[in-house]
């Protein structure tokens, strides 16, 4: 008979500690859940970053000398498969409205006919510089973008020793969202990654990564909370 009522308290004990476990892993995963359906909703317009002239003009250059020399390949399209990446980072995020890069595309071959048809006298390169001279909002606001992700690579490039053919891949980039209505940069924020044996597209894509991470957080978060 003690036995029989010591199982019983021994039962009791393992059930309330089980309900206890699970009720504190319930409290647990509400806390760590994302409120994903209190962030309000924006349509989201990323477009292709800035970038120094010089990494469309000279694309290849050999840099210091002897030991030391190294061939520098500069990606003339650096930007633009910079937005087109982060474009696709962000849209594993189910709350996050989007323009697609097709659109884009579409939307900027229309601009580039209408500048042709206008001013035939322009070639490819100066009906380009017309189009890059027009500040991104105007695009974000003609488009109906409620946020603008934009920025500038600062430096993007393969470095390869000349002597030892070691290499290594960096990207440095400035990364800016713009309330389209107000004019107003919300958040900002510089990447800079330098990777050895590795190429400027995975380090792309590692930053995206990071920088959808930081916007959940950073941005997107303290929204879902108001």
């Amino acid at each position: 008979m003690a036995r029989h009522f010591s199982d019983q308290r021994l039962w009791r004990h393992w059930v309330v500690g089980l309900a206890g476990c699970l009720a504190c892993a319930a409290l647990l995963g509400c806390q760590g859940r994302f409120p994903a359906e209190n962030v309000p909703k924006m349509k989201w317009l990323v477009l292709p970053f800035d970038q120094p002239l010089s990494m469309r003009d000279t694309p290849r250059a050999i840099r210091g000398w002897w030991f030391g020399a190294r061939t520098v390949r500069q990606n003339p399209r650096a930007g633009v498969l910079l937005a087109e990446t982060i474009t696709r980072a962000m849209a594993q995020l189910d709350f996050v409205n989007l323009f697609s890069s097709i659109d884009l595309k579409y939307y900027f071959a229309d601009k580039r006919d209408l500048l042709g048809d206008a001013y035939p006298h322009l070639d490819d390169d100066e009906v380009f510089e017309l189009l890059d001279g027009v500040p991104r909002i105007e695009y974000a606001k003609e488009l109906g973008a409620d946020k603008l992700l934009s920025g500038r690579v600062y430096r993007d490039y393969l470095g390869e020793n000349r002597t030892i053919h070691w290499w290594w891949s960096v990207v440095q980039i400035e990364c800016n969202i713009t309330d389209v209505h107000t004019g107003e940069v919300e958040w900002s924020r510089r990447y800079d990654m330098r990777k050895q044996f590795s190429s400027q597209n995975r380090l792309q894509e590692e930053i995206a990564g990071l920088l959808v991470r930081d916007l959940k957080k950073e941005y997107f978060l303290p929204l879902a909370r108001r």
